[in-house]
C-alpha cells in the first residue's frame, strides 16, 4: 500500500499512514524560545504547556504508532540553559508515557542526545521508513531518502501572505507541497538513485510563537536560508499551498 501523508485541520501536525502503521509528526518547537526573549525585553508566557497539551490531545485523537519530532525540539544551539533544559523534560517526560518517541535533530538540537538518553535519535541526514522520507532541512539527506514516494522536512517556517479585499495583508502559517528541481539535486547527487517525482512536504512550525518568511514574498530571490542545502532543489515557486484549515490557496507563484 502506499504511504499517505496528510496535515491535521488546523493543527500543525501531519498523520503518515505506512504499512500499517501511523506516525504523527511535527517539527520546530524551539522550547525554550521564550527564554532568549527576555533577553531582549520581550516577556511572554512559555509557549510549552500548551503545546504539551495540544500533542496529547493529537495522540489520543489519532492513536499513533509513533510521535516524530522533525527538528528543533530545542531552542539554543549547543549550550542549553537550565531553565530550558527543565522545560525540555516536562514536555518530553509525559509524552514518553503514551507513545514511543523518535527525533530527527534539526540545527538548533545541538546536544540533544546527551539532554534525551534513552529517546530514540536519528541521524542529521533523516532516515527513509516505508517509502517515506524524513529529515529537517538544514542539512542534506541521505541518498537513501531519495528513492522516496514522499519526502517530509520542516526548518523553513512556511508562511503566506496574503491580501484582503481592501487591500489589507496578513501572514498566515502554511503548508507547502512541492516537487523536485532535477538539475539542482543531480549537482549534489551525482550518482545517486533518484525518484524525481517525489513529493515534497514542507511542515509549518508547530510553535506558535514562532515568526516565519512570506515564501510568496521572495520568490524572486530567496532569502539564504531558503537557499541552503536541500531547500535548493525543491520547486517552491510551482508549490500548492495550503492554509491550517485545508483551504488550497493554489501555487505559490500565483499569490500575489
Amino acid at each position: 500500500m502506499a504511504p499517505k501523508a496528510l496535515p491535521l485541520v488546523n493543527e500543525r501536525a501531519l498523520i503518515v499512514s505506512e504499512a500499517g502503521s501511523k506516525t504523527l509528526v511535527i517539527a520546530d518547537l524551539h522550547i525554550g524560545l521564550e527564554h532568549e526573549l527576555s533577553k531582549y525585553g520581550i516577556r511572554v508566557p512559555s509557549a510549552t504547556p500548551n503545546m504539551l497539551l495540544r500533542v496529547e490531545a493529537l495522540i489520543k485523537q489519532v492513536k499513533p504508532s509513533r510521535l516524530l519530532i522533525l527538528g528543533d525540539l530545542k531552542h539554543s544551539f549547543a549550550w542549553t540553559p537550565y531553565g530550558e533544559e527543565l522545560a525540555l523534560n516536562d514536555f518530553i517526560r509525559p509524552l514518553k508515557k503514551l507513545v514511543k518517541l523518535e527525533i530527527v535533530p534539526g540545527n538548533h538540537d545541538g546536544n540533544i542526545g546527551k539532554l534525551l538518553p534513552d529517546t530514540k535519535l536519528y541521524s542529521s541526514k533523516g532516515f527513509l521508513r516505508d517509502r517515506v522520507g524524513y529529515f529537517h532541512g538544514h542539512a542534506w539527506p541521505g541518498e537513501k531518502l531519495l528513492t522516496a514516494d514522499i519526502l517530509v522536512c520542516a526548518h523553513v517556517h512556511p508562511n503566506v501572505s496574503i491580501t484582503g479585499m481592501l487591500g489589507s495583508r496578513h501572514t498566515e502559517p502554511c503548508w507547502l507541497r512541492a516537487g523536485l528541481l532535477s538539475k539542482q539535486l543531480r549537482s549534489r547527487y551525482k550518482k545517486a538513485k533518484i525518484n524525481k517525482k517525489a513529493e515534497v512536504i514542507v511542515m509549518p512550525a508547530f510553535n506558535p510563537l514562532l515568526g516565519g518568511l512570506p515564501v510568496n514574498k521572495h520568490l524572486k530571490k530567496l532569502p539564504s536560508g531558503y537557499r541552503l542545502a536541500f531547500n535548493k532543489c525543491i520547486d517552491f515557486p510551482d508549490s500548492e499551498v495550503f492554509l491550517m484549515d485545508g483551504t488550497n490557496l493554489g501555487k505559490m507563484k500565483g499569490i500575489k
